[in-house]
């Protein structure tokens, strides 16, 4: 599908989206403004990833139309209902396709078992074990995610590592055994596990995305 295409079978059927913004600002933008805001953002995904491999380097026209297409699909699907900032939902969009751009590339590391298990989703928000869990299969396949790994853990207070094992291993490490072992109530538990994720999502919005 070309980008008039998309442009037109958006506008046609949606018009605008209301966008909310890291900083907490709700915007009500087109397709084509959503575009122009992140294109840069595309751009740099395309060719931090292209910069990554000394060969087969994947043509840029091609990579940009995937991008393209997974932009087109975060703006469609996405709901500010949620309250879920439209930066970290297109973030975890353009890392799909940029798996889809370079599937050839690692077609064969791909198939190392527990990859695909990376990309579940972690809670109702979209975060994504791949987001935020290393993982020697992912540390070999995608190199920003060390990059991404490493600005979270060079973030985070020894307090704050407690918290951030409920986001990445709630099974082993639920916000009701934090409240019990703090003696706090449940809900004081989840505010600090709230605090923490918007921290993270500044954090990766504007020192990983380099979105203000």
């Amino acid at each position: 599908m070309t980008n008039v295409a998309m442009v037109e079978s958006i506008e046609s059927q949606n018009g605008t989206k209301l966008i909310i913004f890291s900083s907490g600002q709700k915007v009500q933008m087109k397709y084509e403004e959503v575009r122009e805001q992140f294109y840069p953002m595309m751009i740099k995904v395309m060719r931090r990833t292209n910069l990554q491999s000394d060969y087969n380097k994947v043509e840029e026209d091609d990579f940009m139309q995937i991008l393209e297409l997974e932009l087109w699909k975060a703006f469609e699907q996405y709901d500010p209902d949620t309250g879920y900032c439209f930066s970290t939902y297109i973030f975890n969009k353009l890392r799909k396709g940029k798996r889809d751009a370079t599937y050839s590339r690692y077609s064969q590391k791909n198939q190392h078992a527990g990859l695909v298990s990376l990309d579940a989703p972690l809670n109702a928000e979209g975060m994504q074990l791949s987001d935020v869990y290393e993982d020697e299969a992912a540390s070999i396949d995608d190199l920003d995610f060390q990059a991404l790994v490493t600005l979270i853990k060079g973030n985070l207070t020894e307090d704050e590592k407690e918290i951030f094992k409920m986001v990445v291993d709630v099974k082993n490490h639920s916000v009701q055994n934090y409240a019990d072992k703090h003696n706090i109530s449940r809900q004081g538990a989840n505010q600090r596990l709230n605090k923490l994720k918007l921290k993270l999502r500044a954090l990766i919005n504007e020192q990983y995305l380099d979105i203000k």
